[in-house]
C-alpha cells in the first residue's frame, strides 16, 4: 500500500496553486456590497461652513470586483456630499447618487443610497479674525533665582476661523495648563493652544512659543522705611512701635540697583489684626521685586486705654 505522504510536497504545492487560482477567479467577479461609511467631506456653496458635525454614517450599496472591495483605502476615505443650497441655518438635504460620491473610489462604484434618504445640516457664514492668547503657564524659579522675562508669548495673537456665530463668541484663546518649578535657566517652550468647545473652528498657528528668562537673584537691604498707620484709633493714649522697618529685597541685578527706598512702602492696618491679635507690617513694592526678609514683622502696642 502506497504511503499517503509520498510526494507530499508536490501535492501540497498543487493544492496551494489550486486555491490561489480559485481565489483569483472568485475575486475578479463583480459583486455588490452593502456598507456604512462616514461623510468625510461636505462641499458647501459659497462661504458656508458647518456649525455641527453630520448626524450619522450613510448606508450604501457599492459595486466592484472582489479584489477592489478587499482594499481598505476607499473605505477609510469615506463619502463626499455636495450641497448647492447657499442659505445659513438648519435645513434638510436629500441624499442620492447625484450629490453623494466616493472620496476615493479606487474602482468601487456607488450604486445606491440605502439609508438615510436625507440628513439635516446646520450652516453659517465663514468668519476669520485675530484674538489674543492667554497664558496658563506657571513658572517658579529655583531658590536664589528670579524671573526677568515673564509671560512672553510669540505670537501674542492667533487667527481663528469658523462659523460666524462661534467666532463671535470667542474673545481669546488659552494655552494648555503647564507648571514648571525649580527653574535655573532660560526656557523656550513650545506650548499647544486649547481649542474652544465649538465645532469646525481652526486656530493658526495652534502652538505658541513661551519665552522665560531666569537670572540669579541679587539682594539689597533698605533701612528706615517709615511705617504708615491705617485705621489708627483716635485715642491719644494709643501708641505703637517701631515706626521704621528694615527690608531685604531681591530681584534682577540691574533693576534692584536702580531703585531707592522711596519706591518701597510699609503700612500697618489696625483694623485687621492677625489670628494672634497682632498687627503685621505689609510691604508694597514693584512687581519686579521680592521681599526676602523684613525686621520687624509686626508692630506692638505699648499704650492702649
Amino acid at each position: 500500500m502506497a504511503s499517503p505522504f509520498k510526494n507530499f510536497g508536490v501535492k501540497l504545492a498543487a493544492l496551494l496553486l489550486a486555491t490561489l487560482l480559485w481565489f483569483h477567479v472568485a475575486t475578479e467577479k463583480t459583486i455588490q456590497y452593502e456598507i456604512s461609511l462616514p461623510l468625510q467631506q461636505i462641499d458647501l456653496a459659497g462661504d458656508l461652513v458647518l456649525t455641527e458635525p453630520p448626524e450619522e454614517d450613510i448606508n450604501i450599496m457599492v459595486s466592484a470586483t472582489g479584489k477592489r472591495l478587499l482594499q481598505s483605502a476607499w473605505k477609510k476615505s469615506g463619502l463626499k456630499l455636495t450641497v448647492s443650497r447657499n442659505v445659513t441655518g438648519r435645513f434638510k438635504t436629500e441624499l442620492s447618487t447625484g450629490n453623494v460620491s466616493m472620496v476615493k473610489s479606487d474602482g468601487v462604484d456607488l450604486v445606491e443610497i440605502l439609508s438615510p434618504r436625507e440628513i439635516t445640516l446646520n450652516c453659517d457664514r465663514l468668519m476669520e479674525t485675530e484674538v489674543p492668547v492667554k497664558s496658563n503657564i506657571t513658572i517658579v524659579p529655583d531658590d536664589g533665582f528670579v524671573l526677568n522675562q515673564i509671560n512672553s508669548l510669540m505670537p501674542q495673537k492667533v487667527t481663528i476661523s469658523g462659523p460666524r456665530r462661534h467666532i463671535m463668541a470667542i474673545d481669546s484663546i488659552e494655552t494648555v495648563k503647564e507648571n514648571y518649578a525649580g527653574i535655573r535657566n532660560d526656557l523656550k517652550l513650545k506650548i499647544p493652544l486649547v481649542y474652544p468647545d465649538y465645532y469646525n473652528v481652526t486656530i493658526i498657528p495652534d502652538t505658541v512659543l513661551y519665552l522665560v528668562g531666569v537670572a540669579p537673584i541679587k539682594s539689597r537691604i533698605f533701612e528706615n522705611i517709615p511705617i504708615r498707620a491705617v485705621n489708627q484709633p483716635s485715642d491719644s493714649m494709643f501708641e505703637w512701635e517701631p515706626k521704621m522697618v528694615e527690608v531685604r529685597m531681591g530681584g534682577q541685578a540691574e533693576f534692584i540697583d536702580s531703585i531707592t527706598s522711596d519706591s518701597i512702602t510699609a503700612k500697618v492696618d489696625f483694623s485687621r489684626p492677625d489670628s494672634r491679635g497682632n498687627y503685621p507690617i505689609t510691604i508694597s513694592h514693584s512687581k519686579e521685586l521680592t521681599v526676602l526678609d523684613q525686621n520687624p514683622q509686626e508692630v506692638r502696642i505699648i499704650t492702649q486705654q
